[in-house]
């Protein structure tokens, strides 16, 4: 989970909504 949670860091739109990373890992990659 941990290389998900840097691909989100490297996008601008998803690091805002760290505190719902979980939601995008349920989704997978977006």
């Amino acid at each position: 989970m941990e290389e998900m949670v840097k691909e989100v860091c490297q996008h601008p739109r998803l690091n805002e909504k760290a505190p719902d990373f979980e939601a995008i890992t349920t989704h997978g990659k977006i």
